[in-house]
C-alpha cells in the first residue's frame, strides 16, 4: 500500500476543447464552430413565449456567408424534425429568414436565399 504508483500517460489523451488550441489552427473554423454553437444555444431555447426575442437573437447574428446560411438551415431543419411539437415554431422561423439573400461561394455577383 505504501508503494508510489505511477499513472501511464497517453499520448493522444482527451483534453477539453479550450486546452486543445493549438496556434496554428485556422481561426475560421472555430469561428464558425462558435457560431453554429450560438445558433444551437438559441434554438435549443425556442418556445412560443420567448419566440420573439430569440428571432430577434437570430437576426442579429451575421448570416452573411453561404456556409453560414446552409448551417442555420440545416440546424433548424434537425431541430425540426427532432422536436414536432416546435415544428411550427421552427417553420415560423424559417419563414422569417426567407428574405436573407447572401452571397454565392463560387459566384460571388449571384445570391443565394434561404
Amino acid at each position: 500500500m505504501n508503494e508510489e504508483v505511477e499513472l501511464k500517460k497517453a499520448e493522444d489523451a482527451w483534453k477539453p476543447s479550450m486546452k486543445r488550441r493549438n496556434s496554428t489552427e485556422d481561426p475560421k473554423p472555430r469561428k464558425l464552430r462558435s457560431f453554429f454553437r450560438t445558433v444551437r444555444g438559441i434554438l435549443n431555447k425556442l418556445t412560443p413565449e420567448m419566440f420573439n426575442q430569440l428571432m430577434k437573437q437570430v437576426k442579429e447574428l451575421h448570416i452573411d456567408t453561404e456556409e453560414r446560411l446552409k448551417g442555420v438551415v440545416d440546424l433548424i431543419f434537425e431541430k425540426a424534425i427532432d422536436e414536432p411539437n416546435f415544428s411550427v415554431g421552427y417553420g415560423i422561423m424559417c419563414k422569417s429568414l426567407a428574405a436573407l439573400n447572401v452571397p454565392m461561394a463560387k459566384k460571388p455577383k449571384s445570391d443565394v436565399n434561404f
